[in-house]
């Protein structure tokens, strides 16, 4: 009997049909219905005058102090139009001037944001109060050097940040296959370091025999480097929220960077990993909430390894509107390169950007354990170029891949599956 399922894409719902008989689970994020504005400000301001592992910001601050807020950029859910007036009007009461704010958007290496996505992201009113800039990383004045972390890892960051009297990141946290969990010190590296630091911390996963197991775990070398970097740059407060992909709001936590973060992970552990019995010989995986491009999308593949045997088949689904990678173009001329052969090109000097070549690494290690069908907007080139197969249609991706695994092969199927991550449970 076909069972009719969906799966998000491009913001719509995306319906497609699998036999039952070959279903072996379906995973995505709990429903959040009962969740309204006025119990998420609830939730923000509790959070505010309860943080963890340090008083709250009316005894930390001063009115004589020079206040940044992090914030992170448009490939995030964080419901920062919701959060910033909260924040604001907290300092506000602090005595804290507007013209003592400023705001920094965490990019990373991600592409700048333009107006139009800043009053949308941040609220209009927020950006006609306060300053509001782009984390510009492709300009090095911006930054200065701290030396370098035990591990050897260069501190460059954003002046203005370090400057600064008191800093608070504010961003969400799910599952991350570098970070193993998203949120606390990750506000401040990638998102305002340098890319230079970027490009060190992101070689980390990649060259770790456990890669395919980081992604919900908060212990791995990336995390404790990232949290290294944000006590020496300063990073005073954190409020970081688990939300749906939708940007609804499941739980908020405030204070240590991080003392709240690991409380914060608490929560998404309770949001974001869905168990399953058994692992499948096909999954089906949406990109969404992260699907602007596959640099963030890509992201859904690794988290669906968990739920997947080892070659197995991917079917990824996601729209990519911006393409491969904008600002990052050997991501698509080097990704059929093979794992060593990257690690020459970094060595030789050929291949400069470290952030790409981490990622690249990764990618040639995600190939040797699964073949990829894609349904996409990328053309048939770019997924050529990535080394996936392409396909029309979910139903297309899923005849090739019983084709290649059997009328018997057992299909999962992750929607929002840049956050979702399936944890495999005993009986």
């Amino acid at each position: 009997m076909l069972k009719k399922l969906r799966i998000k894409y491009g913001g719509d719902d995306l319906y497609f049909t699998v036999n039952e008989e070959n279903l072996l689970y379906y995973l995505e994020t709990p429903k959040l219905e009962n969740i309204n504005i006025k119990k998420e400000e609830e939730y923000i301001s509790c959070a505010l005058r309860s943080p963890f592992g340090t008083k709250p910001l009316n005894e930390l601050i001063n009115p004589r102090m020079k206040i940044t807020i992090i914030v992170d950029d448009i490939t995030r859910p964080t419901p920062q139009r919701k959060i910033l007036p909260i924040v604001i009007k907290e300092l506000n009461n602090i005595g804290i001037d507007d013209k003592d704010i400023k705001i920094i958007i965490a990019l990373g290496t991600h592409r700048y944001m333009n107006q139009e996505e800043i009053e949308e992201k941040y609220g209009s009113k927020i950006v006609k109060r306060i300053s509001i800039k782009n984390n510009e990383w492709k300009d090095s004045s911006i930054f200065m050097d701290l030396g370098r972390t035990k591990k050897g890892t260069p501190i460059k960051i954003n002046q203005e940040v370090y400057n600064s009297d008191f800093v608070i990141g504010i961003g969400s946290i799910s599952p991350h296959i570098h970070a193993g969990w998203s949120g606390g010190a990750k506000i401040i590296q990638p998102g305002v370091c340098g890319w230079e630091t970027t490009g060190a911390t992101h070689l980390l996963a990649p060259r770790s025999p456990g890669l395919f197991e980081i992604a919900g775990n908060v212990d791995n070398p990336f995390r404790k480097e990232i949290e290294e970097i944000a006590k020496k740059v300063g990073l005073n407060f954190i409020l970081n929220t688990v939300v749906n992909p939708n940007g609804k709001i499941y739980a908020v936590v405030a204070g240590d960077p991080i003392v709240a973060h690991r409380e914060g992970v608490k929560k998404a552990k309770e949001f974001f990993l869905r168990p399953i019995k058994e692992l499948a010989d096909i999954v089906i995986v949406s990109a969404y909430p992260g699907e602007i491009d596959y640099w963030a999308g890509g992201k859904a593949v690794f988290l669906s390894q968990r739920g997947l045997k080892k070659d197995g088949i991917t079917i990824l689904a996601g729209e990519f509107s911006e393409g491969i990678a904008p600002t990052h173009e050997e991501r698509e001329i080097f990704a059929l390169k093979n794992f060593d052969k990257i690690e020459i090109l970094m060595e030789n000097g050929t291949l400069k950007d470290l952030v790409c070549g981490g990622d690249l690494l990764m990618h040639a290690r995600l190939l040797k354990r699964t073949k990829v069908i894609c349904f996409s907007s990328l053309t048939q080139k770019q997924k050529a170029n990535l080394g996936f197969q392409s396909a029309e249609s979910i139903e297309n991706a899923l005849e090739m891949a019983i084709n290649l695994k059997g009328e018997n092969a057992k299909i999962g199927i992750i929607n929002y599956g840049w956050e979702v991550l399936p944890e495999l449970v005993d009986e």
